[in-house]
């Protein structure tokens, strides 16, 4: 069985390492993206502390436990765990306003948008 949460953190891990790796804390950056772990425990790893992270306000995703399964869907469902797991990780200079999830009808995820200001 595939230890997920492990599998989660060497994800992260590796997207630290191409960061620094690149040199890219010099520059802007946005990373956008579906990151399967919400926000708090990204913040726990302790890899991003120098970057600013901007997440839409509602859930972005919905999931329902089962047993050995789950199912998932982009929109709300009284049945379902609203999670933000879709969010913008940005180098300090720049900042995301106006963030907004629409529910894209082959995903089981919201689409995220925001308007950029570079500082």
């Amino acid at each position: 069985q595939i230890n997920l949460n492990k599998t989660k953190s060497i994800q992260i891990s590796q997207l630290r390492k191409f960061i620094s790796k690149n040199n890219i804390l010099n520059n802007y950056m946005v990373i956008s993206g579906d990151f399967n772990m919400e926000e708090n425990i990204l913040n726990k790893m302790n890899l991003f502390n120098d970057f600013k992270i901007f997440k839409p306000l509602k859930p972005s995703h919905f999931v329902q436990f089962k047993k050995k399964n789950f199912k998932s869907k982009c929109q709300h469902d009284d049945n379902y765990l609203g999670l933000i797991i879709d969010y913008f990780i940005t180098s300090q200079n720049i900042s995301i306003y106006d963030i907004k999830s629409r529910c894209f009808y082959n995903s089981d995820h919201s689409i995220i948008s925001g308007l950029m200001k570079l500082e």
